[in-house]
């Protein structure tokens, strides 16, 4: 069950010591967490790592070519918006169903489904300046919303770190037993097997699942304040 590229890379080797919805939302909230629930399932590592967010990039990649190519016969940029905020926030809340235990069948079409809904709007914020700024002020335009876009990315991905991290911590000290939270941190989700005691590892991992979950809930809650955005758009 992978669940969130950027973000795993490095949560997966964290020291021990310290991006869908919208245009408007970060997508590396979500695909970020992927690889790092393939690192931690049993018999993940850094290749199951890679492959969890496969299905994440095709699905961002068909998006954008659905909707550079469908947008010549629609006249309005608000409706692909509108279609994002309802998919992307959908396959988001799917995402906290997942386990540890979780089948490929059962996630694949999920987090697929979810880059879908991330990209169908990425470019309508450029649509929407070219339509409505005058030529002088398009390049500033422009600008400004790639500027938006990329912030946006980089805020969220460190939020949803510490959404992660902090919750990570709490749940591995709430098993107790002895674990020594420091060493598994240190180990990261890649050698968490090598790390952690047989007996403890179902524990540790549902820990990591449920850290995971509340990194999507930021996601959900990401993409439903992107209808704010979308209900002010001709």
């Amino acid at each position: 069950m992978p669940p969130c590229l950027a973000l795993s890379s490095r949560c997966a080797r964290l020291p021990p010591a310290p991006y869908t919805r919208s245009s408007w939302v970060p997508p590396s909230t979500s695909s970020s967490t992927m690889s790092q629930c393939g690192s931690s399932r049993p018999g993940g590592g850094a290749l199951s790592s890679g492959l969890s967010s496969l299905p994440m990039i095709l699905g961002l990649s068909i998006g954008m070519l659905l909707a550079g190519q469908s947008s010549q016969y629609v006249n309005y940029v608000s409706r692909y918006m509108i279609i994002s905020i309802i998919v992307a926030s959908g396959s988001s809340g799917l995402l906290l169903t997942w386990t540890p235990h979780t089948s490929k069948a059962a996630w694949v079409w999920k987090i697929g489904l979810s880059g879908l809904g991330q990209r169908l709007d990425w470019q309508q914020p450029f649509s929407i300046s070219q339509i409505i700024l005058p030529k002088k002020d398009l390049p500033i335009g422009t600008t400004l919303m790639s500027g938006c876009k990329l912030s946006g990315g980089a805020m969220f991905l460190s939020v949803s770190s510490s959404v992660f991290l902090s919750h990570l911590v709490s749940n591995i000290q709430a098993i107790g037993r002895d674990l020594n939270t420091r060493a598994v941190l240190a180990a990261g989700a890649t050698n968490l097997a090598s790390a952690v005691p047989a007996a403890l590892l179902p524990d540790v991992q549902e820990a990591y699942n449920h850290a995971v979950r509340h990194v999507f809930i930021v996601s959900v809650a990401l993409s439903c304040l992107a209808a704010i955005t979308a209900a002010v758009v001709e």
